[in-house]
């Protein structure tokens, strides 16, 4: 649960969110949000949320350039669902 069981760096330190309603708050999100991220019911979410989330729960995302031999995630399942016809 995102809420009580924030996951991160050893040692990093994090807010005390203690509640899904505290950490909707903190994050300027509806708990709703918050419980149906937590669910995994909401793969569509905006991703600006999602980092709401995350910059609540003392979390951040750090982006890294993929070795120029190995393709992206990312592109192998745009392919999947757009057919390879992007």
């Amino acid at each position: 649960m995102l809420a009580s069981g924030t996951r991160g760096r050893p040692g990093a330190s994090q807010p005390a969110v203690n509640s899904q309603a505290r950490l909707a708050g903190t994050a300027g999100v509806s708990r709703q949000l918050v419980v149906d991220v937590e669910r995994g019911k909401r793969p569509g979410t905006e991703l600006s949320r999602v980092l709401a989330i995350a910059r609540a729960l003392g979390l951040g995302v750090t982006l890294a350039p993929l070795p120029d031999d190995e393709p992206s995630p990312f592109d192998a399942m745009l392919d999947d669902i757009m057919g390879g016809n992007r």
